[in-house]
């Protein structure tokens, strides 16, 4: 089974690399999707749309940040951070990502969904940087 985080955010940057925001209905909130459209379309350089993309081998490494339930423990929130390491690029290039998971138990069908996305640190990978 696949880490469920990993799951969206690659699906959310391949959206975000070839502009298809459509297919994030479902799987990120439509208030935290119309503010990453936002973000993307106006914040976002060029190099960084097109270098957003993470696939299973640039996953490095995942923190759970904070878990957060309501008092009525009716809803959850989960803050995670996930890095990521593009190495066919050259010279390499660090991600690290910010997603906030929640999920509503009053709604029996509703599952996790994110809401919450924030790309927050995209450059160049130094050797102090480097896991070994």
């Amino acid at each position: 089974m696949q880490y469920v985080p990993f799951q969206a955010l690659s699906t959310i940057t391949r959206c975000i690399k070839y502009h298809n925001y459509t297919n994030l209905r479902g799987l990120i909130s439509d208030s935290a999707r119309e503010k990453l459209i936002q973000e993307v379309e106006v914040e976002w350089s060029e190099f960084e749309k097109n270098n957003v993309e993470v696939t299973a081998q640039d996953l490095d490494s995942s923190v759970i940040e904070r878990i957060n339930v309501d008092e009525q423990r009716s809803a959850a929130n989960i803050r995670v951070t996930l890095l990521a390491v593009k190495e066919n690029i050259q010279p390499p290039i660090l991600l690290k990502f910010g997603l906030t998971f929640s999920k509503d138990y009053l709604d029996e069908q509703a599952g996790w969904i994110v809401t919450e996305f924030k790309l927050l640190q995209l450059g160049k990978l130094d050797e102090s940087q480097v896991f070994k």
